[in-house]
């Protein structure tokens, strides 16, 4: 564990995958009686009320592959939380739409999440919150190396 003042530099990518999936099991945990995974609810947020979103915005969005976003976007629709639509600007693109149950689980999703962020933001002030956010953007943004 790294703690303040000790020469060795912490461990970041360890504890980045320890991170990881210590949150995703929260989070499965915390949204496992709505029936939907975690990556679905977050396909629940891309996909605004009205507007919708294509599978490949939702795929963006989520950092998935296109294929992964087809196949979570399959269960989702057989689920009943979303419908396709065809673009009204552009016939070729089909939109993702939330039904009213998917709106449902939409707005419970939203209340549980918000209860995990203060869950995770612990003792930590709202500027140290910034700065782990700005740091963990900066590493979704980091591009593999060649």
């Amino acid at each position: 564990m790294y703690v303040r003042g000790m020469r060795s530099a912490p461990r970041l990518f360890h504890l980045l995958s320890l991170a990881q999936r210590r949150a995703q099991a929260v989070a499965e945990a915390g949204l496992s009686d709505l029936d939907v995974s975690a990556a679905q609810v977050g396909a629940l947020f891309v996909i605004a009320p009205g507007a919708g979103a294509s599978v490949g915005e939702v795929a963006a969005a989520l950092g998935l592959a296109q294929s992964a976003a087809s196949t979570m976007v399959q269960r989702m629709e057989r689920a009943g939380l979303i419908i396709r639509a065809a673009d009204p600007a552009d016939a070729r693109i089909t939109r993702l739409h939330l039904t009213s149950s998917g709106l449902a689980v939409r707005a419970q999703a939203s209340r549980r999440v918000q209860t995990l962020n203060r869950r995770l933001g612990g003792p930590f002030s709202a500027a140290d919150i910034a700065v782990v956010a700005q740091f963990l953007e900066h590493v979704a943004a980091l591009e593999p190396l060649a």
